[in-house]
């Protein structure tokens, strides 16, 4: 963690140099800050090598602990000063500071001295920089692989994937639908080597291939010793064959590989490859799937690991155990039943659901806690582990225990990744994380720089370069995807049960935050308390306290962060508020959301002295005035304040001087004391409830960065003047905005299309008013997620919809479609996958011809009182997977049931929810 701190810092201190200059030489700590950036320089060329080193020698790890505490004590003197100079910025003009600065030069002095004495401490620790190559073999080298002779898990014990073993030796050996590759993926310990093993060992595939070489890969990777090793192994069935490979070059060994898989019937086995260098090196030796008959299988917790152009790779993701198979691998591996019966079994089998929960379908990590469970014969046993459990599950320092697999994928992270994956322990555990927040927060906290941006992609943006940092994390299998959106982004993410465990562990050893649970009134640290930079608090019930009381050890607090338990209420959050405004004043992330109050609160006008922000966020929480001094915040990249849907927010011009911001949601109820200025936004990439009495509308088109647009229009009239003004200029918002919404007169006026035909790459649109006629060059042919409400179309406006080639997500709610009837025809809708109804009052009749839909997956059905039947059609489409009635009448959720006239309808449907 010691890169990652130097490298934020001196981005941050690269930019202020360069920003204010003159205002470093009327202090007189220009020398001082310059010399700092060139020993943080010095320490990140040397700390390229030695972090990989780290783990694996302790003289290496306590050296780079002493640099990262001395570029936290940096840290903390270079924003002190950033705090002072942006302080009295925001007082006065440049002009004015400048002048009293030059009146007081030795102001700078102690700020100088100090730096001095922390840039003489690094550059002392430069000077003593362990060696990194000695002769002697590291820990990793001398590390064995024990599943070469020791199973994790005994075959007889795997539940639940027979039906995956067969699916696997399908894919080897059906010459029809070959694929050179068959990859097994997925996070540390679920299996896929048992799993491997068992298709190795599976009847079908012992009687399609003649020759078999399994090798383990892992970290530790010499191309020529593999090679050699696969060679040995596929020769081995004949004793004339077998040689000596000392003398044989690795080219020569590759040459021989290929050969031997072109000309034989080979299964190779390539265990736990780790990175893609790795399958780059072998991808020659593969020949091409017209020229063989062999196959190689591959485990990996990486999947960039087997993209290879030109290879037919087939990808099989191993998953987690039902709640059911979990049970059933427990009870197995802990012996339990026999003579546990009675209240002993129930009182056992209740502590083993419990502990269950903690292993989330993990199959490692059920085993070694059923293996530690075996050996525990009374209730009294187990309600101690019970206890205990997480201290239980990370103890044990096997080679398949959650700790060692977990530790190994975190090791092998690049450092760009490894404080953004730190940062995620913040978050409370089964907390679904947004994608679009988690980027903001990333970038608030210096963890994304603009040296990550592709150079040869001009359009890319930060957040696109923390999205791919994100993916990059899904495919090392460390973080997993809660759910996509309609362009099949990661929409939200989260990470497993014992992976934030390690997550918290890494975190504390790296002093990188701390958890706070005030609700149980006990502290989860995961830093120690003389230094805490990151805090993340939790509140749910009933609690003494609201905020963390100032310290010395946490004066330099940069991010606070609240996760509250839904319905939360407090009569203090207006003096929490003050208290935290006034004691973390060099907070750069604040994130105050669903904080409710009665009555509701100001936001206090002390938050402008917090200068230094980038992130504020009081979504969901009960302000009723945002203050002026908010214009203060010059530095903010997200601001937040859709505060609670029910309070009237009075918002003030206070946003003309942010011109770092980078999404502004306001609130959905919302007064603006004056007209908004936007205009020099030039970075704004969400604007969100924005209402056309807010501002000159014409602004919005200097926006050039605008990516999401949600604008209500009182006067539909507003919406008219823009697309006119829009044609007449011939503007439009090309290449950038790709979700736009427009609300006319509360939904009740007149949208006109010429706003949406000027945004030609537009994914997401949603409108809420009435459309006179929907032409089809009104419509983007890039949407995916189209949402009409109130739109009081005609059926025939249907035919221009089921055009769209890529659109996935429908909704049509509150008289979108003013038609008694309405056909979705033969190959419409080519790629939709969800259909959501709602409120169409006037619909009688829905017509679905064959071959419509052909990608359905999830149809809602709710308010729709004047549908009577579902139509015929549905019966034909077999992707439909859910299918939920809520709201209809008796009438109509009768049909569907098993005796119902409609059941042959949708009987292919495996899960139907039927609420009336």
């Amino acid at each position: 963690m010691a890169k990652a701190a130097v490298s934020i810092l001196l981005g941050d201190l690269t930019k202020f140099i360069a920003e204010e200059n003159q205002l470093l030489k009327l202090k007189g700590v220009k020398d001082q800050f310059e010399q700092a950036q060139r020993v943080l320089r010095q320490i990140q060329a040397v700390l390229k090598d030695a972090g990989s080193k780290q783990e694996e020698d302790k003289e290496i790890g306590g050296w780079m602990s002493d640099v990262r505490d001395a570029v936290y004590n940096l840290e903390e003197v270079v924003q002190e000063f950033f705090f002072e100079a942006a302080s009295k910025n925001r007082e006065n003009s440049m002009k004015i500071v400048l002048k009293k600065l030059a009146r007081f030069p030795k102001d700078g002095n102690k700020i100088g001295s100090r730096i001095e004495s922390i840039t003489a401490v690094l550059t002392e620790l430069i000077s003593r920089t362990p060696s990194t190559d000695g002769g002697g073999a590291t820990s990793a080298e001398r590390e064995r692989d024990p599943r070469q002779t020791t199973p994790s898990v005994r075959e007889g014990d795997v539940v639940g994937v027979q039906g995956d073993i067969k699916m696997l030796v399908e894919r080897l050996v059906n010459e029809e639908n070959c694929h050179q590759v068959v990859s097994i993926w997925g996070m540390g310990g679920l299996g896929k080597t048992t799993l491997a093993k068992m298709v190795y060992n599976d009847p079908g595939v012992r009687n399609h291939f003649s020759y078999f070489a399994w090798v383990c890969i892992s970290q530790k990777y010499q191309e020529r010793d593999v090679l050699g090793e696969i060679l040995d192994q596929l020769n081995s069935g004949d004793v004339q064959q077998r040689r000596d490979f000392t003398n044989t070059t690795t080219h020569e060994l590759a040459d021989q590989l290929h050969t031997a898989l072109q000309a034989k019937t080979c299964l190779v086995v390539l265990d736990d490859i780790w990175n893609h260098e790795v399958w780059q090196s072998l991808r020659d030796v593969v020949p091409p799937v017209t020229e063989t008959k062999s196959r190689i299988l591959v485990t990996t917790r990486n999947t960039q690991v087997v993209s290879l152009p030109n290879v037919n790779t087939s990808l099989y993701e191993a998953r987690l155990l039902s709640d059911t198979e979990s049970w059933e691998l427990f009870e197995k591996r802990a012996n339990f039943g026999g003579e546990n019966t009675g209240s002993n079994y129930e009182i056992k089998r209740t502590l083993g659901e419990t502990m269950l929960k903690r292993c989330a379908g993990l199959p490692a990590a059920i085993i070694l806690l059923a293996g530690l469970l075996a050996q525990k014969n009374t209730a009294s046993d187990w309600n101690a582990v019970h206890d205990g459990v997480v201290k239980y599950l990370w103890r044990d320092t096997a080679f398949n225990s959650p700790v060692s697999v977990f530790e190994r994928s975190y090791r092998d992270l690049p450092f760009r990744l490894q404080p953004c994956f730190l940062y995620l322990a913040q978050f409370p555990e089964d907390y679904e994380i947004s994608t679009k927040r988690l980027t903001q927060l990333w970038m608030a906290e210096g963890l994304i720089s603009s040296e990550g941006l592709v150079p040869s992609e001009s359009e890319e943006t930060m957040e696109d370069v923390s999205y791919r940092l994100l993916d990059e994390m899904v495919e090392r299998s460390m973080v997993q995807v809660g759910g996509h959106g309609s362009t099949r982004m990661i929409k939200t993410c989260r990470l497993h049960r014992l992976m934030r465990d390690m997550c918290l562990m890494k975190a504390k050893e790296e002093n990188f935050l701390q958890v706070q649970d005030l609700s149980a009134a006990t502290f989860v640290q995961a830093a120690p308390i003389n230094k805490v930079r990151r805090l993340s608090v939790y509140l749910k019930g009933e609690v003494d306290e609201l905020a963390p009381t100032r310290t010395e050890s946490n004066g330099h607090l940069k991010s606070l962060l609240y996760f509250v338990q839904e319905n939360f209420y407090s009569e203090r959050s207006k003096n929490l508020l003050v208290s935290l405004l006034k004691d973390f004043k060099m907070l750069s992330v604040l994130k105050f959301e669903d904080m409710k109050a009665e009555p509701e609160v100001e936001l206090p006008s002390v938050v402008g002295n917090l200068v230094l922000l980038r992130f504020l966020s009081l979504k969901n929480s009960e302000i009723k005035r945002i203050p002026s001094s908010v214009a203060n915040l010059v530095f903010l990249q997200t601001l937040d304040i859709r505060c609670a849907e029910w309070v009237s927010v009075e918002v003030p011009d206070v946003f003309g001087e942010m011109s770092q911001l980078r999404h502004l949601y306001l609130p959905l109820n919302h007064r603006a004391t004056a007209k908004l200025s936007l205009a020099n936004l030039s970075n704004l990439q969400t604007l969100v409830n924005l209402s056309s009495e807010d501002c000159n509308l014409n602004d919005i088109l200097k926006l050039t960065s605008l990516r999401k647009l949600v604008i209500n229009a009182p006067r539909s009239t507003d919406l008219t003047n823009l697309g006119e003004f829009m044609r007449s200029k011939d503007i439009s918002f090309d290449r950038h905005l790709h979700s736009l919404s427009l609300m006319a007169g509360n939904g009740t006026g007149d949208i006109t299309m010429e706003v949406v035909s000027r945004c030609p790459q537009l994914r997401k649109l949603r409108l809420n008013g009435r459309i006179k006629e929907l032409q089809d060059k009104f419509l983007c042919s890039y949407l995916t997620k189209v949402t009409l409400e109130q739109t009081h179309l005609e059926g025939y406006d249907i035919e221009r919809l089921e055009k769209l080639e890529n659109l996935k997500l429908l909704t049509l709610r509150m008289d979108a479609i003013k038609s008694g009837t309405m056909v979705f025809s033969q190959r419409g809708f080519p790629s939709l996958q969800f259909l959501s109804l709602i409120g169409l009052s006037e619909l009688k009749e829905w017509k679905v011809e064959k071959g419509a839909m052909p990608s359905l997956s999830k149809l809602h059905i709710e308010y729709c009182w004047g549908l009577k039947v579902l139509p015929e059609g549905l019966q034909y489409i077999s992707s439909l997977k859910e299918l939920t009635i809520k709201r209809m009448y008796h009438e109509f959720c009768s049909r569907l049931g098993e005796e119902g006239e409609d059941f042959y309808k949708i009987k292919h449907v495996p899960s139907v929810t039927n609420l009336q």
